[in-house]
């Protein structure tokens, strides 16, 4: 897991529409977290969307991650 200050990488993906769909999963369990998208804003088909959370919420988030990716 990559940190960026008190703000950890969870999940990334390259569907940005996947990744916002987990983002509003965690948010409806009171779990703070934000989308970095990173995907090339020409052509949109290379690059990342990452999903970072605060480092106390990390291993609830991930457990729900896992439980709706099934």
């Amino acid at each position: 897991m990559e940190r960026n200050g008190d703000w950890v990488i969870i999940y990334e993906s390259g569907n940005v529409n996947h990744v916002n769909i987990i983002r509003m999963m965690l948010i409806e369990h009171d779990i703070p977290c934000v989308v970095l998208d990173k995907k090339d804003s020409i052509y949109g088909t290379f690059g990342q969307a990452e999903l970072y959370t605060k480092s106390e919420f990390v291993m609830r988030a991930i457990q729900l991650i896992k439980k709706h990716n099934g």
